[in-house]
């Protein structure tokens, strides 16, 4: 997935947050960029603190 594809992805969650919160959407994106330096990380990071729960699943990423 590239740059263009991973911010696409992002928009619809973007736009209920804004719905739901009031929080720009461009405010939403800007932050998973940040969070995940530039998208270049976006597998090993957890955008939003988001943290692994039992039964969800796990992958391994080495660095």
């Amino acid at each position: 997935m590239d740059k263009t594809q991973i911010i696409e992805s992002l928009i619809p969650g973007a736009l209920l947050s804004y719905e739901k919160y009031k929080i720009l959407p461009s405010l939403t994106i800007a932050q998973a960029i940040l969070e995940t330096g530039r998208l270049q990380y976006v597998k090993g990071n957890n955008i939003f603190g988001i943290k692994w729960t039992e039964g969800s699943g796990y992958e391994v990423l080495f660095s």
